[in-house]
């Protein structure tokens, strides 16, 4: 026998036991993500050589064409986030009401972990905002000159 306590803190083990190969999948997406979005502003630099020529050429700074690919990234970053809560709740949902209920033979309700879904967007954020650092450092050191004569 043992004591109620005990045996939550048992459950509690066995659900983090199950939950334990997700860490390695969570970090393995957070770096493809990482590199398909470096991948997408390095090459979206490389296609707007000619307009971010054009906004240098009228005045705009280093500092706002850095800016301009810098916020982009957070944007997508934020939005990536968004994605990610929505489709995480799904399967989420999915696992502890069908999936882990069916395993350890009881219903379990579904609670939505709202701190959960402030840390999703805030790495999102934090991985895009990194991505972005690199492509935004390339496009404010093209030279005007260069640009404007870009293909």
């Amino acid at each position: 026998m043992i004591s109620n306590a005990e045996f939550k803190r048992e459950m509690e083990e066995t659900i983090e036991r199950t939950f334990a190969y997700t860490r390695a999948i969570e970090f393995i997406s957070l770096l493809v993500g990482l590199l398909g979005l470096l991948n997408t502003l390095l090459i979206s630099v490389m296609e707007r050589t000619r307009e971010i020529g054009v906004l240098r050429a009228i005045g705009g700074t280093r500092v706002q064409i850095s800016s301009m690919i810098f916020s982009e990234a957070i944007v997508q970053g934020f939005f990536g986030g968004i994605v990610a809560v929505a489709l995480g709740t799904y399967v989420g949902k999915l696992f502890v009401e069908y999936s882990l209920s069916n395993s350890l033979g009881w219903l379990i309700d579904f609670y939505f972990p709202k701190t959960a879904v402030i840390t999703t967007l805030f790495t999102g954020v934090l991985v895009a905002g990194i991505a972005g650092i690199l492509p935004a450092q390339r496009a404010a050191r093209i030279p005007i000159t260069e640009a404007l004569d870009y293909d």
